[in-house]
């Protein structure tokens, strides 16, 4: 969160308002995943600035992938990604692809720039309606 702007946090409350359906939800601590539809589950917001197909992959951080498993034992919980044309959701069970070190270049002030990341085939994504 250190890095996100407040058009940034207005860009996922709008991807979360359309994930959400009309369910209320609210935004978690700087520490946790993005938001939660109390009592169904939790969800990660990642607003991408490019469209859908740019890219084959999708990167997810290995560190964001353990805070997701630790919530999808009390609620299923899921990542989105807000692309310039699309937005995309993966339920946490259903992610799998391959590992490796990678990431941009280290920004003064971040710890996490370079980093064990996963690459998830951006097919396996399901558009929201």
């Amino acid at each position: 969160m250190r890095f996100e702007t407040a058009k940034d946090l207005e860009k996922e409350a709008a991807v979360m308002e359309r994930f959400a359906k009309g369910n209320p939800f609210h935004k978690l601590g700087k520490h946790d995943l993005d938001f939660c539809i109390p009592g169904r589950c939790y969800v990660e917001v990642k607003c991408i600035n490019s469209s859908s197909t740019a890219y084959d992959v999708q990167i997810i951080s290995l560190i964001k992938l353990v805070k997701m498993q630790e919530m999808a034992r009390k609620l299923p919980t899921f990542i989105i990604f807000g692309y310039t044309d699309k937005i995309k959701y993966i339920n946490f069970i259903d992610i799998d692809g391959y590992i490796k070190h990678s990431g941009r270049e280290q920004r003064d002030g971040a710890a996490n720039d370079r980093e064990l990341l996963l690459f998830l085939d951006r097919k396996k994504l399901t558009e929201l309606y």
